[in-house]
């Protein structure tokens, strides 16, 4: 799921004027839904937490030339404040690059396009842009179980997979199956995920059926 946004915001960068600016804010979530269609281009690295937040920002300014000493540059982090109706939501931001420029007012004023990532966990977030429990972390890789699959003989068959998340976890079983000449029937198997903060051990397979 997508949301785009619209906001009047200020960039903070080091010990800089604040910079007022318009900022096009883009919130992409993640759905973990392992039996959606695969798309090898919905890479989960490209997510924090499973949220990916990115937008461009533009401000107005007399022209720049490029020996000038202004704050924003490709490589920078600033603190992005954005404001509507009274609330505000606050968080760092990464400059990745320019992505245009305008004339507003020919040799006085050019307004200056800027992309950017959002980086780490909010400062704060009354506009409640970001999901609950959003951590601004790297998410770790879980591990899953399958014990119901189908295998080359009728005993029992177990896996275990490593992946970000359940839609990853079924699209790599699937391919080792398949790599494995064991074509999987119209039963679908089930995966169980391990809760990795308790310590246990756990028999897949005992041999008896």
């Amino acid at each position: 799921m997508i949301t785009y946004y619209t906001f009047d915001g200020d960039l903070k960068i080091g010990q800089h004027k604040t910079i007022n600016c318009t900022v096009q804010l883009e919130v992409a979530v993640r759905d973990d839904d392992e039996y959606a269609e695969y798309d090898p281009n919905d890479n989960p690295d490209n997510y924090i937490d499973g949220v990916r937040v990115t937008g461009e920002l533009s401000f107005d300014t007399s022209p720049l030339q490029w020996q000038d000493k202004h704050p924003v540059r490709k490589g920078v982090t600033g603190q992005l404040i954005l404001r509507h109706e009274g609330d505000s939501t606050s968080f760092n931001v990464l400059l990745v690059e320019k992505t245009g420029e305008a004339d507003i007012e020919p040799r006085k004023i050019k307004r200056y396009f800027w992309m950017f990532f959002a980086v780490g966990k909010p400062n704060f977030d009354k506009l409640e842009i970001f999901p609950k429990g959003y951590t601004g972390k790297k998410g770790m890789n879980k591990v899953f179980t399958c014990t119901d699959f189908r295998g080359i003989w009728p005993v029992g068959v177990s896996s275990v997979i490593v992946a970000r998340d359940r839609q990853e976890a079924r699209h790599l079983l699937d391919k080792a199956l398949e790599n494995a000449g064991i074509p999987q029937d119209s039963i679908p198997y089930t995966l169980a995920e391990l809760d990795l903060t308790k310590p246990g051990a756990l028999l897949l397979n005992t041999g008896d059926y």
